[in-house]
């Protein structure tokens, strides 16, 4: 009775996720698609699978989009030979791909448990994390705009790269150690982000993987960190030795000092999201720059971030698991959230792998209320359910936008009103209607 209880569980989030998702699996090719699949000629052919690890020529056919990311680009080769370079085969593929990274998701967090407390995560608190991650509202841009494949695939490659690490650091296992780094390699080479796996590695060797005994606790640690640096010096080599100068024209101009005051509130933005998923933008060019540096605006969210930093560093001090929540959302969001300057001041996919970090503080939050207010067991299954159709509700009610393009632009002028990028996509689709 017990097993098929669990059984009927598995198979009831599955089939929520499926409706959930439902809806776009019509969704079309859309925006940046159009450069770096449409009419990339080094995706149509699998003649050209080495090529893109030997040029960054091969991820767009526009010049100022050129990026040395050779994975996403042989996931777009293999899934346009699969699907006969049908935008359907791209949905079918991205929706596995969810499912795999918040099972990997699980998997991660079961590990850091284990390795941080020594103790095991209880089957319904991993029930509680894969639905969490697999039907959050966030995974809606990744999971359906086909240029994000980058952030998908960087995502799973972070979380099972980190998994294997915590894995070597309990074990001491030299297999652990280099499948760990060939991971965030393959991270790297997805997107530039997966560097950022390097800071969050140091953060926890320093704060939560530190038990006697010390010395060799710290020469596990060191040999472990230094393996990762040459790892993260061979995909930086790769990345900077490919680079096209024509790339930076698409970063636009803003001052980098402008764009690192505009990110102090983009990550209340963010945070927001996360817990109120029901803003999301496919253009959010209203979501302004800032004009000066020097304001009572910017100071106000400089001390805010600052605030939240120094909670992250007390309760990682503390080896509480909002420690690394926190630290691990700033860590990871970096390279697309500080002075290094992008076209857009935000972006629904840019913080998708920080929410590999902020989920887990949100879901410890949630398992805590189901054990303080939910004692029955019963009851425990009813706050799960209900969390699970929120969230699935929310990401359908986004869902529905992107199930075609007429669809998602409209809803993107309404959201910016004054996008010139929207309107022209609007009135693209109302023609090709006619």
């Amino acid at each position: 009775m017990y097993r098929r209880s669990w059984f009927f569980s598995w198979i009831g989030v599955f089939l929520l996720f499926g409706i959930t998702y439902y809806p776009t699996l019509e969704t079309p090719f859309l925006m940046d698609d159009s450069h770096t699949i449409q009419t990339n000629q080094f995706v149509h052919s699998l003649d050209y699978l080495g090529f893109p690890w030997t040029s960054s020529k091969a991820y767009s056919s526009t010049p100022d989009n050129y990026g040395y990311r050779p994975l996403t680009t042989n996931f777009n080769q293999m899934v346009w030979a699969l699907g006969d370079g049908e935008a359907r085969a791209y949905q079918i593929a991205k929706k596995l791909l969810l499912v795999l990274f918040a099972a990997i998701a699980v998997l991660l967090w079961s590990q850091f448990y284990r390795s941080v407390w020594k103790r095991e995560l209880s089957p319904l608190t991993r029930f509680l994390a894969f639905g969490f991650f697999l039907l959050h509202p966030l995974g809606t841009q990744v999971g359906n705009y086909i240029a994000a494949s980058s952030s998908l695939l960087c995502g799973i490659f972070y979380a099972a790269s980190l998994t294997v690490y915590l894995r070597y650091r309990q074990t001491t296992s030299w297999v652990a150690l280099i499948l760990g780094c060939t991971f965030f390699f393959f991270s790297m080479m997805s997107k530039e982000e997966g560097i950022t796996l390097l800071g969050v590695i140091l953060w926890l060797e320093v704060f939560y993987l530190r038990p006697a005994p010390l010395r060799l606790n710290w020469q596990k640690g060191l040999i472990g960190f230094f393996a990762y640096v040459l790892t993260a010096g061979l995909g930086l080599y790769l990345i900077f030795s490919h680079f096209e100068p024509s790339s930076n024209i698409a970063r636009g101009f803003v001052p980098r000092n402008l764009y690192f005051a505009t990110q102090l509130r983009a990550y209340f933005h963010y945070i927001g999201l996360y817990v109120w998923p029901f803003q999301f933008n496919f253009d959010n060019l209203e979501f302004r720059f800032a004009a000066e540096f020097w304001t009572i605006e910017n100071l106000s969210f400089f001390l805010a971030n600052l605030g939240i930093i120094f909670l992250g560093l007390y309760w990682s001090y503390r080896k509480k698991i909002w420690g690394i929540a926190l630290i691990g959302f700033y860590i990871a969001i970096a390279p697309a959230s500080s002075f290094i300057s992008l076209a857009e001041a935000v972006n629904d996919h840019r913080h998708f792998i920080s929410f590999l970090f902020f989920g887990i503080g949100l879901i410890s939050i949630l398992d805590w209320i189901l054990i303080q207010f939910c004692h029955q067991e019963f009851r425990r299954w009813a706050g799960i359910a209900f969390i699970f159709l929120f969230l699935a509700g929310a990401s359908f009610y986004r869902n529905l936008d992107f199930h075609s393009g007429l669809e998602i632009w409209l809803d993107t002028v309404i959201r910016n009103p004054h996008s010139p990028r929207a309107k022209n996509n609007l009135a693209l689709e109302y023609i090709s209607r006619h």
